[in-house]
């Protein structure tokens, strides 16, 4: 008897035959479609138990259910009917199924997909397609014996020795099928009742899994090969499969190999073995015939699986995170077994993502899921929950997995979050206190400033009346410098504090390198000279003439360090090495260092040097500075990107280096310094500028209308913001100093408003205050005024402030005359020697100038001395400031001829 299903033709354009077997009808008639569409003749069954015994048998049955039960029941149902025992079948779940029952489906030919992929479920058919035919061409082909769905009976009984000779040869079909699958065929034959012959047949491919060429083996040997542990296992199969004639299967593993000697070269192989009985016509067991599968490598992948598994439950073990898995809904799929896993509180942490996270929350982490799984990125956040009367953080980390999966992984953070709570409150602690201190030293900058602003104010005033007494003069020069002094001092408090509150920032300029150090050397060279020593600027290498960096704080840095270096030096020299350093790929250096030949510094002194208020031995001594100064170049070379260093080596001197990163450019345009030059007045036919001065204190407001009328401007002077608004609309005025501070209306609305008074104009306000911790930035974006001026004012600063918004012309002191707000010359220090090398002629028009007390003549003849004897010029200009001819005339009487003295004399 032949099975249907056999005398099928194996032509593969033939329309494959399935039946579906499911108990839910939608998703079938869905699944039944989609095959259809694909070329196969699908039918579906609902009730099987009945219904598949009426049809003709199908080439596969495919059985869709993700009830483990269900599939079980019609799996166990199709195996244990002979009419369905070996058609093809396919269980397709989206369940979670056991590996272990996966391999106990897979030994008996079924096949599992789980998984909801078309195309692995049409994976699986073909392969249990190609798997019917290939067995019905073996046994068309090899003649070889198989048992009958019906009967169990022999379709094609052979001779046993023809069936022997085959199974030793084989043909090469079968032979090469074995080697490529990796098993081997045996036919063990009956001797007499329930006994079998102690001759095992095998194919080529069994000696090669038992590591044997082909020889006679017996029984006996193969149990010798099975390992110890498996033999008994093995021994009682094969005696039930001949007692009950019920086919047997297991796993086995035995050496592989020969005995060579007293050592055992052999290879431990792992197989699985299937031994199916052969019967008779009347039903006895006539021998038994089995195939052996060699599985080492499947195990030894299944023993690195298990190995990796133990190592990663080791790992998840010792984790101190929870491991969730969830779906996109946020229900929780299942917990990894970590650590915290392991204590009372799992239950209560995994029911968290569904039963403790409500309202807001739960939605903002329903969007999160759904982010991660539609664009498969990470996100990680922190999230708090209330267990146990008290409050425990987390922080989670979201990653996408497979079909709409995402792993969750959270760590307790709570002892981390108090940490940063209180780290957190004390940074706003330090932060209120920093506030308060530089609102302490804003209000102390405005208290100070404000009467040094009156000082220096009527100083400057006072110094441009030629009238005064020398006497005079002197005490206000004093006066002068001693409000420099102590601005000085409070400028270097207040830089230290800016930089310390952050309200310092860097600010690139276009610098001439060239004439930024001329002008260095010059302005320093005068102290230098003063104490007879030599001041010099070396360039060690060639370098742009144009860069950009923050000129003010280079400048400020370069003073204090070759100030400080020529105050504490009595004699010798101070250098000022400059270089330039190319580098790959970022901006050059620019290096500066500043050698003197000093007292030297004591190294135990060398680690305090560069913090505030702390001076050396040296300043001690000099009892000058305040030991700010090189504090606040130190950070100041730290906000340009550099590091200020320091060696020194006592009773030689001391070496500072520091090097910048600057941006090289073109030579920049040498911008015109008119504030260099002191202001005498405005130049001729030039229109009538009226100035309005808004301050609230009087004596600021006196001396800055006084200075501006003297220079020639029309000023009207208000006490507020409101009186301001007045006087403007009558006054008319082209440009308006405001104070930014004052009472009744601060300068601050009174801006505004005239602003808003005057859409279409633009009158300049230069707004003036004391307080030098406001941003400039900020103020200026509150209030549109044009420039801000701290105060105290200089007069130089607010005259070329005020001729960037007014077309304004100066005429200017003399720039080889005495500066006005310079010490008095000790007669001493000037060289007079020079006096007697001009010619006759000169002297004798400089000694009648002299003796008529005519200054103008003086001042024109002092013209044609040397350019370089600016001290000589400096004296005589104090001299005719101070009205002492007296003193002119001793000078210049030795170097005239008696008989021109006598003449001029009788001439006068």
């Amino acid at each position: 008897m032949r099975d249907d299903r056999t005398n099928r033709p194996q032509n593969k354009d033939v329309q494959p035959r399935l039946i579906l077997i499911s108990h839910k009808p939608i998703e079938a008639e869905s699944l039944e479609n989609q095959l259809i569409q694909l070329g196969y003749a699908v039918e579906s069954l609902a009730d099987w138990q009945w219904e598949i015994a009426l049809r003709e048998l199908p080439d596969l049955i495919l059985i869709q259910s993700d009830c483990p039960y269900y599939w079980q029941q019609v799996y166990q149902s199709l195996k244990s009917d002979p009419k369905t025992y070996l058609i093809p079948l396919v269980v397709f779940t989206q369940g979670e199924v056991a590996l272990n029952q996966v391999q106990a489906f897979a030994r008996q030919g079924v096949r599992l997909v789980c998984s909801s992929n078309l195309v692995d479920l049409v994976s699986a058919i073909e392969g249990q397609l190609d798997y019917t035919r290939l067995r019905s061409q073996l046994r068309e082909e090899s003649g070889y014996i198989l048992p009958c769905t019906e009967c169990y009976v022999w379709q094609q009984p052979i001779a046993v020795s023809a069936s022997s000779d085959r199974l030793l040869s084989g043909n090469s079909f079968l032979l090469g099928l074995q080697e490529i699958a990796h098993f081997g065929s045996w036919e063990w034959q009956r001797q007499q009742e329930n006994t079998l012959t102690q001759d095992v047949l095998g194919s080529q491919e069994s000696y090669r899994i038992l590591g044997l060429a082909p020889q006679r083996l017996t029984y006996t040997q193969i149990l010798k090969r099975i390992h110890p542990n498996y033999r008994r296992g093995f021994h009682e199969r094969i005696q039930e499969a001949i007692a009950d004639g019920v086919p047997q299967d297991g796993e086995i593993s035995l050496y592989s190999g020969d005995y060579r000697g007293d050592r055992q070269e052999r290879q431990l192989r792992y197989c699985e073995l299937r031994v199916q009985p052969i019967l008779g016509r009347d039903g006895i067991v006539k021998g038994l015939f089995g195939i052996v599968f060699d599985i080492s490598d499947r195990k030894l992948l299944e023993q690195k699986i298990q190995t990796s598994e133990m190592e990663m439950r080791s790992v998840f073990g010792a984790m101190g995170d929870i491991v969730l898995v969830l779906d996109r809904a946020g229900e929780t799929i299942k917990m990894i077994p970590t650590a915290p896993a392991l204590g009372e509180e799992v239950e209560q942490i995994s029911e968290t993502i569904n039963q403790i996270i409500y309202g807001e929350e739960r939605e903002a982490l329903c969007e999160q899921l759904e982010q991660v799984v539609s664009q498969k990125i990470t996100l990680t956040f922190d999230y708090a929950l209330e267990l146990e009367d008290s409050k425990v953080w987390f922080s989670a980390t979201l990653s996408p997995m497979v079909e709409d999966q995402v792993i969750w992984i959270a760590r307790n953070i709570t002892q981390r979050k108090h940490v940063e709570l209180e780290r957190d409150l004390a940074l706003q602690q330090a932060q209120k206190a920093n506030r308060a201190k530089s609102q302490f030293l804003a209000n102390m900058s405005h208290e100070l400033r404000t009467p040094l602003n009156g000082i220096l104010g009527f100083t400057q005033v006072l110094l441009r009346d030629r009238f005064l007494h020398q006497d005079y003069q002197k005490a206000i020069h004093t006066i002068y410098h001693s409000g420099e002094h102590l601005l000085g001092l409070i400028n270097n408090i207040l830089d230290l504090s800016k930089v310390e509150a952050g309200y310092i920032h860097v600010n690139p300029t276009s610098i001439n390198l060239e004439v930024f150090l001329d002008t260095l050397h010059q302005m320093l060279n005068l102290k230098a000279e003063e104490k007879r020593l030599r001041f010099e600027v070396e360039k060690m290498t060639q370098f742009p003439q144009g860069i950009q960096t923050d000129e003010g704080k280079l400048r400020q840095i370069l003073i204090n360090l070759i100030g400080n270096a020529i105050k504490f030096t009595s004699r010798g020299q101070v250098i000022l090495r400059v270089g330039y350093v190319e580098r790959e790929e970022k901006l050059p250096l620019l290096t500066f260092e500043i050698e003197d030949t000093g007292p030297g510094i004591p190294p135990a002194e060398l680690e305090l040097l560069f913090k505030p208020f702390q001076q050396t031995s040296s300043g001690l001594v000099s009892q000058e500075g305040t030991g700010l100064g090189l504090s606040i170049s130190h950070k100041f070379v730290e906000l340009l990107g550099g590091q200020l260093t320091v060696s020194s080596v006592v009773n030689q001197g001391s070496v500072f280096k520091f090097q910048i990163p600057v941006e090289p450019e073109g030579v920049p345009q040498i911008p015109a310094h008119p504030e260099n030059r002191r202001v005498k007045e405005l130049a001729a036919n030039q229109p009538s500028y009226r100035i309005l001065v808004v301050e609230d204190r009087l004596e600021d407001r006196q001396w800055l209308v006084q200075l501006l009328e003297m220079v020639g401007f029309v000023v009207e002077g208000a006490a507020d913001g409101q009186k301001a608004i007045a006087q403007w609309q009558d006054f008319h005025p082209h440009l308006i100093l405001m104070d930014l501070r004052m009472p009744n209306q601060p300068g601050y609305p009174t801006i505004a408003q005239i602003r808003a008074m005057t859409p279409g104009e633009s009158i300049p306000i230069i707004a003036m205050t004391a307080m030098v911790f406001e941003n400039e930035d900020q103020l200026n974006a509150q209030i549109s005024y044009d420039r801000l001026l701290y105060k105290p004012l200089q007069e130089s600063i607010l005259f070329s402030t005020m001729a960037e918004f007014l077309p304004l012309e100066y005429t200017y002191e003399d720039p080889l005359g005495m500066s006005l707000l310079s010490e008095p010359i000790n007669p001493e220090n000037v060289d007079l020697s020079i006096l007697s090398t001009m010619p006759e002629p000169w002297l004798e028009e400089m000694y009648y100038a002299t003796i008529t007390l005519d200054d103008q003549r003086i001042l024109e003849l002092i013209e044609d001395l040397p350019k370089d004897r600016v001290e000589l010029i400096e004296f005589i200009q104090q001299k005719l400031n101070g009205f002492d001819f007296e003193s002119l005339l001793d000078f210049l009487t030795p170097l005239v001829p008696e008989s021109a003295r006598s003449h001029q004399t009788s001439e006068e």
